[in-house]
């Protein structure tokens, strides 16, 4: 595990040979509303926004489409646009939607893109832009829609101001439901599955800070519940309509200043972000409060990260931030 006293982007985890595993990084992570083809011009947008960031970092490519580890190329990224593009639903009655509704999932049911930066395949970089979708029904008997996310993480030594710009401005160009930005990991699971879990459960259940990200087999749980606060947290139309009906008034407090990137707001918790340390019994108070403002929707229980967590530790880790605040 990383000393107390390491330098800033110590791997959390290497292997005796020093390479990489998991690495701390600055991220976000934005989960999307249903996707469609009227949403393919904001991930064109999206792409553009993160090769203008750090395109010439970027080395390898995993596509769903084809499960190999290739040299990034630009190209790589159209399949994002083209994935919601590929969603015109044509003229048809209900019979007729189910039918292409199950084509369409047998097609396009699960796609995923990977993208990072290290020099070698197979070491964790902290550059890397993901996407990952599913299909779902959100009620039964209801039409199929996709549960997505977009994943991008830069260096922890990246320069605050330029990372919150970025990142708010891709906010603003996305169809945001909801989404998290400050601390998170950076690993190459598909290499090091077993030992970056470990590594990383080790590591989130002392540095309170840290989102774990855990979206493959609970995507869709976090199409309807959020997983986290950050130092941003991001909420969507939707989920700001419906925190607003249960009560939160989502305005600018003495700890969490809301503020907007196009139609989402951004609860933005403190001036920089904090790693948070349980040993020390330190809890970033504004965190807490951000938490507290999205807490009717935010995942308290009923969701179990797997081996090595299990439903108990998980719980215990989505409510980290529920304390009585000063």
């Amino acid at each position: 595990m990383t000393a107390q006293n390491a330098p800033p982007g110590t791997p959390i985890l290497a292997t005796p040979a020093g390479i990489p595993v998991v690495v701390p990084v600055l991220g976000a992570m934005f989960h999307l509303e249903a996707l469609g083809p009227d949403d393919a011009e904001a991930l064109a947008a999206t792409n553009e926004a993160v090769v203008d960031w750090f395109g010439p970092e970027l080395k390898w490519s995993l596509n769903a489409a084809f499960p190999m580890r290739d040299p990034f190329r630009l190209r790589d990224l159209d399949f994002l646009p083209g994935y919601a593009d590929a969603m015109r639903v044509p003229p048809c009655g209900e019979k007729e939607r189910e039918v292409y509704d199950t084509l369409f999932a047998a097609t396009f049911g699960e796609f995923a893109l990977a993208c990072h930066g290290a020099e070698e395949d197979g070491i964790a970089s902290p550059f890397s832009y993901r996407f990952y979708s599913e299909m779902h029904v959100t009620q039964k008997g209801g039409p199929l829609h996709t549960c997505a996310m977009i994943r991008i993480t830069v260096p922890v030594t990246w320069a605050l101001d330029d990372f919150r710009a970025r990142v708010l401005g891709i906010a603003a160009k996305l169809p945001v439901r909801w989404g998290a930005a400050g601390y998170m990991y950076s690993a190459w699971e598909m290499e090091w599955y077993t030992s970056s879990r470990e590594a990383i459960y080790a590591h989130a259940r002392r540095h309170n800070g840290y989102d774990v990200g855990q979206y493959p087999t609970l995507i869709a749980e976090w199409h309807e519940r959020i997983r986290t606060v950050s130092w941003l947290t991001f909420v969507g139309p939707h989920m700001a309509l419906r925190l607003r009906e249960a009560g939160r008034a989502l305005q600018s407090t003495n700890r969490v200043r809301v503020a907007e990137a196009g139609k989402t707001l951004v609860l933005m918790a403190g001036e920089q972000p904090e790693e948070g340390d349980v040993n020390r019994l330190w809890i970033p108070p504004a965190y807490a409060a951000a938490d507290e403002m999205v807490r009717p929707l935010r995942a308290r229980r009923g969701v179990d990260f797997m081996e090595p967590w299990t439903e108990e530790t998980t719980e215990k880790w989505l409510g980290r931030f529920e304390q009585r605040l000063s």
